[in-house]
């Protein structure tokens, strides 16, 4: 990847953007969960975001098509268990302790790199993810004396997460964006 390639402006706002509507779509999970199913929702979004990858590649803008099929389909795997567990508990958890949840994952890709694949990791690293996982607990405020396990899902969808986030890395370096976003959605949607 060429340095004219890399634009830290424009994957900054773009990355601001997507988590800003995930943030706004995530917070309508419960009122669409008390009329209709979330499943069908999930399925119905991710059939329409694949039918728009599709018309771009038909317009001449990349492909679908995988290179290492196996590698995308388990990235795809681990990420589909991590939004179905995720879009699971919006349902029945308050979105604060799900979305907390979620956030643990930085925290398992660096446990995952240094355990794994032999990464070091520097002491400002550490603290960076040590003060957000203490973020998490407060959020999620586990309680000994009243421990309820469904609480820890959405670690349990953080720590999917992270491996798929660390599978991309891996596994899929040289897919494209398409082709991996196709791959997610069609997972998430299977999945539902």
């Amino acid at each position: 990847m060429s340095n004219q390639s890399i634009r830290p402006g424009l994957a900054a706002v773009s990355v601001l953007g997507g988590m800003a509507t995930l943030g706004l779509t995530d917070n309508f999970v419960p009122f669409i969960s008390e009329r209709g199913s979330l499943w069908q929702f999930h399925f119905v979004r991710s059939l329409m975001a694949v039918a728009i990858l599709g018309a771009v590649v038909a317009l001449g803008f990349g492909s679908l098509r995988p290179k290492r099929p196996w590698a995308v389909l388990g990235r795809s795997l681990f990420q589909g268990g991590a939004m179905l567990i995720y879009f699971g508990c919006l349902s029945v958890l308050p979105i604060g302790v799900v979305v907390a949840g979620l956030f643990t994952s930085p925290l398992f890709v660096v446990l995952i790199s240094v355990l794994f694949q032999g990464k070091q990791v520097g002491p400002y690293r550490w603290c960076a993810v040590g003060i957000g996982f203490a973020g998490a607990l407060l959020v999620i405020r586990p309680d000994p004396s009243a421990l309820d396990w469904v609480a820890f899902a959405p670690i349990l969808a953080g720590l999917l997460y992270a491996v798929g986030a660390v599978a991309t890395r891996a596994w899929c370096e040289g897919e494209s964006t398409l082709t991996l976003s196709a791959a997610s959605l069609v997972s998430w949607g299977y999945s539902a």
